[in-house]
């Protein structure tokens, strides 16, 4: 039996610096801490749940350098998580739907999770239901996964009722670069007017999935926390949860390196090497434990792990 393809993921980092002008004015919105990470740091973990180790990040013009900076990719290959990211230059007036259309090359034949960068997951069952969807991907189902909120400027605002509390994790099966060109959206003059025309073409999107019964519902139940992050108060809101978490559970909220150790793509002393010089910080302290916690000898983790030498994908 053929083995199947793997999926890739995307980032959409690409919205327009204006929602948080001047604060993140210098180093652009998705590189902004939301605690004591970068808001960039919340999707990539989302996407290493999945076991997705080729990322293609979307990023406004300008920032690339800055990104590759932040996640040491000079090679494209993330030496301290295991996974490989690439990167596209866009304009905030490309969108969503065009970047989707654009990414053809990227993802070739592979399904695809395509999650906006300021998005926020934290629950319990976030990976199997994750990798339950790209098993669905494979098969040709599209899924979504929606939010039980009371606040409806804290939703993904899909316009129709079907989609009415879906966030901004979506997961697609090979092709979906070749039906979002049929749905790209012309040049419009007025940020505001392009943002509601590219939510509207999403929702086009996704409706071409459930009009032929491809598309997968996954409600995140209240063990589950997600943050769509459009304001300052979004921003203050996100970080103050992941404070008490991190404090009184003890637990690092979507700390990449941790999870790369968990699933063994990379060596704990490679994560060390990056990670001395936040040894002082809370979260810092918090990974050195992890590292320390696990019995393997350093020895078997090199046999098992890919380290930054020789990353396979």
């Amino acid at each position: 039996m053929a083995k199947p393809v793997k999926v890739k993921g995307i980032i959409y980092a690409g919205k327009s610096r204006d929602f948080f002008a001047p604060g993140c004015d210098a180093c652009g919105t998705y590189l902004f801490p939301v605690y004591d990470k970068p808001m960039i740091y919340y999707p990539l973990y989302t996407l290493m749940q999945a076991d997705i180790r080729d990322v293609l990040i979307i990023v406004n013009r300008g920032d690339k350098k800055a990104f590759k900076r932040l996640l040491r990719t000079p090679f494209d290959v993330a030496p301290f998580l295991g996974v490989k990211i690439s990167y596209v230059e866009v304009s905030p007036l490309e969108g969503v739907i065009k970047t989707l259309a654009s990414c053809e090359k990227f993802l070739g034949s592979s399904p695809c999770v395509l999650i906006l960068g300021d998005n926020i997951f934290y629950g319990t069952a976030m990976e199997d239901l994750l990798k339950n969807a790209c098993e669905d991907a494979h098969n040709g189902y599209a899924s979504i996964f929606a939010y039980k909120t009371n606040d409806s400027d804290k939703i993904f605002p899909v316009e129709t009722d079907t989609f009415k509390r879906v966030t901004g994790l979506f997961v697609f099966p090979k092709g979906v670069s070749d039906l979002a060109k049929t749905y790209e959206i012309g040049q419009l003059e007025g940020l505001i007017d392009f943002l509601d025309k590219d939510v509207a073409a999403i929702a086009s999107l996704l409706e071409e999935y459930n009009s032929k019964d491809l598309l997968k519902r996954n409600l995140l139940g209240y063990d589950h926390t997600w943050f769509n992050i459009d304001t300052y108060d979004d921003m203050l809101e996100a970080a103050n949860f992941i404070s008490f978490i991190q404090k009184n559970k003890k637990d690092v909220v979507c700390a990449p390196e941790i999870l790369a150790i968990k699933k063994r793509w990379i060596s704990p002393s490679v994560v060390q090497m990056y990670t001395r010089r936040i040894n002082h910080a809370y979260s810092g302290k918090l990974i050195q434990k992890a590292i320390i916690r696990d019995e393997e000898d350093e020895e078997e983790w090199y046999k098992k792990a890919n380290t930054w030498i020789c990353v396979s994908f």
